[in-house]
């Protein structure tokens, strides 16, 4: 009797491990969007012309473990001592950022849009879901750093997995200011919200999920928490969200909001906006937000 319980119990553990796995599994091997599919969507949302009017320089750089991140650098109409490196969500790639880079030109940034690792152009490993793109973040901000000398403004925007992985990255690393639009607080707890709301699992099934990716490719999900990271940074920041966001919930905005007590902080809601749609939602608030922001931080 006793040995029947047994292999039932060690049956229903080997079960909740295997679901926990491919629940983790798609999140660190996604199928990524079609490079031609990204191209059409932005050309539909009308942001390709001004991209492919801007001056590009391709841009590869060798990360803190010798992983190349392909980029592109678009610098600005004039000469400019200021520089926004944009990082874009999971399962896009680096012309997620041409959007950003329109805005942030006409205030006289100079911008850096590359692929996250696993994404884009790069070559197909693990995505660490922030674990391992907040240190390449750190790399890209210290090469920059190094070459533009301190003097240089530096800051990061990030959109969804772009934008926790930014905020992780403060743990590394010093920007002038960090913008993060859509962006999760704690992977943990989006990815139990994710596992029951999307792969309609038990929430508790990430528990497996968590051991699973920790045996099996070392990362430390529980360090991939962009709340911890803000509560240290001095510089300012500038939080957006869409309201109407069902897959990183807007309440993760206010959480990080109220986590950064130190240095300028800022938050623009946008009531009518689902996942990363804010600046389609209300381009001209959107635009006046980070520029109302940006004076600030310059003065």
């Amino acid at each position: 009797m006793l040995w029947a319980a047994a292999a039932v119990f060690l049956a229903v553990i080997a079960i909740c491990f295997a679901m926990g796995a491919t629940a983790a599994e798609m999140a660190i091997h996604p199928h990524l969007k079609d490079s031609a599919f990204i191209v059409d969507q932005e050309k539909r949302n009308g942001y390709w012309d001004a991209y492919d009017a801007m001056e590009k320089q391709e841009l590869d750089l060798a990360s803190w473990d010798g992983y190349v991140l392909h980029g592109t650098y678009l610098p600005a109409s004039q000469p400019s001592n200021k520089l926004v490196i944009i990082t874009h969500g999971h399962t896009y790639n680096r012309l997620g950022g041409i959007k950003y880079a329109g805005i942030l030109h006409e205030y006289g940034y100079d911008c850096y849009i590359y692929d996250l690792r696993h994404h884009g152009a790069n070559k197909r490993c693990e995505c660490s879901m922030g674990y391992l793109e907040a240190k390449d973040i750190a790399s890209l901000y210290e090469w920059f750093r190094a070459k533009r000398g301190e003097k240089a403004i530096i800051g990061l925007l990030g959109e969804s997995l772009g934008a926790a992985s930014s905020m992780v990255s403060l743990k590394y690393c010093t920007p002038d200011f960090c913008i993060e639009d859509c962006g999760f607080a704690d992977l943990l707890e989006l990815m139990s919200y994710q596992i029951h709301h999307t792969a309609q699992f038990p929430s508790f099934i990430l528990l497996f999920g968590y051991a699973y990716v920790k045996l099996r490719y070392g990362f430390r999900w529980k360090t991939s928490n962009a709340i911890d990271s803000v509560r240290f940074y001095e510089k300012p920041m500038l939080f957006i969200h869409g309201e109407a966001d069902s897959y990183v919930l807007c309440q993760n905005a206010y959480d990080l909001y109220d986590a950064k007590t130190l240095g300028y902080r800022q938050i623009e809601i946008f009531p009518e906006a689902e996942h990363a749609q804010s600046l389609m939602s209300d381009p001209k608030r959107y635009a006046e937000a980070l520029k109302g922001f940006l004076q600030r931080i310059e003065k």
